[in-house]
């Protein structure tokens, strides 16, 4: 199942809406060998054939990402 939760609000977790596609089947490939370490995404990572990497990289890249919440307050 896809996650719906594309957009990240937390800092440190990175938005997957329109990443490239190539770049996000980079990142997963390089999770399921374990070259990249990632505690969260390991084992799911791992599970991943290459046409999923393909599937999910292709959904995520496709996706508009959403302009990052602004942290200042209007002016007064």
């Amino acid at each position: 199942m896809i996650s719906r939760s594309f957009f990240s609000s937390m800092p440190e977790m990175p938005s997957l809406a329109g990443q490239g596609t190539v770049y996000l089947e980079q990142q997963l490939r390089l999770m399921r060998s374990g070259e990249r370490l990632s505690q969260a995404m390991a084992p799911i990572a791992a599970s991943l054939t290459d046409d999923d990497i393909a599937d999910l990289s292709a959904y995520y890249a496709a996706q508009s990402p959403r302009a990052p919440a602004s942290s200042s307050s209007p002016a007064s």
